[in-house]
C-alpha cells in the first residue's frame, strides 16, 4: 500500500501545508514522487478554472483519470453554479489516490481536519465507478455514514445517475446478514452504485460471518 502523505523534508514543513494556500510547486517540493503527476495537475486545474475537460490521450492510464477528475469536477462546479472548485492539494489527492487503486497499489492518504475529505472522497468514488470499480465506502460509525451519504447523494444521483445507500444492521447480525447474502451480493457487480458503511459493519461481514 502506498503512502502518499505529504513528508518532511529540508525545504517543506508539511505543517505548514494549508489547503487554501498551497501550490502545484509546494506539492512537488514535498514529496519527488510528486513530480509525476505535476503536468496532470496543472491541465486538471486549468480546465476546470474554464470549465473545459481536459483532452489527454486516454490510452495513458493517467490522462483517462485525469480526463474524468476533470470532467466531475467541472459538473459538480457548474451544478453548484460555481460554488465547489477544487483545490491543488485536492486535486492531487484525488489523481494520486485513483491512480494508485487502479494499477492495484492500493494507497493510504492522510488529509488534515478541513481540507475537503467528503468532496475529495465523492469526487474519488464517482471517478472509480466511471471506471468500472466496485466502490464501498466505510467511515469510523454509522451518523457519519448517513451524514456523508445524504450530503453527497445529491451529486451522485441528480448530476451522475449513481445510485448510493448505507448498509446497516438494524434487525440483529444474523437477519442483517441474510439480507445482505440474499440482496446486496446479487448486486455485488452492478457497478453504478456506492455503498456507505461503518467499520462494525465491516467488521460483522467479513470476519464474524
Amino acid at each position: 500500500m502506498q503512502d502518499i502523505g505529504i513528508r518532511n523534508n529540508d525545504k517543506i514543513d508539511p505543517n505548514d501545508f494549508s489547503v487554501h494556500t498551497t501550490n502545484i510547486d509546494d506539492i512537488v517540493k514535498s514529496d519527488y514522487d510528486n513530480i509525476f503527476y505535476k503536468e496532470y495537475l496543472e491541465d486538471i486545474l486549468k480546465s476546470i478554472k474554464e470549465g473545459k475537460k481536459t483532452n489527454f490521450n486516454e490510452i495513458d492510464i493517467l490522462g483517462r483519470i485525469s480526463n474524468l477528475i476533470s470532467e466531475v469536477c467541472i459538473n459538480i462546479k457548474d451544478y453548484t453554479k460555481g460554488g465547489l472548485s477544487p483545490h491543488p492539494v485536492q486535486c492531487f489527492s484525488m489523481l494520486r489516490l485513483i491512480h494508485e487503486i487502479i494499477i492495484g497499489k492500493g494507497a493510504l492518504a492522510q488529509i488534515a481536519t478541513g481540507e475537503g475529505k467528503s468532496y475529495i472522497i465523492a469526487v474519488v468514488a464517482i471517478v472509480l465507478i466511471k471506471m468500472g470499480r466496485i466502490v464501498d465506502i466505510v467511515t469510523s460509525n454509522l451518523e457519519l455514514a448517513f451524514r456523508d451519504e445524504k450530503e453527497q447523494s445529491v451529486f451522485y444521483k441528480e448530476i451522475f445517475n449513481i445510485n448510493s445507500g448505507v448498509l446497516c444492521n438494524i434487525n440483529g447480525d444474523k437477519q442483517f446478514i441474510d439480507l445482505y447474502k440474499s440482496n446486496y451480493l446479487k448486486e455485488k457487480h452492478e457497478p453504478n452504485r456506492i455503498l456507505y458503511s461503518c467499520f462494525e459493519i465491516s467488521y460483522c461481514l467479513f470476519y464474524k460471518f
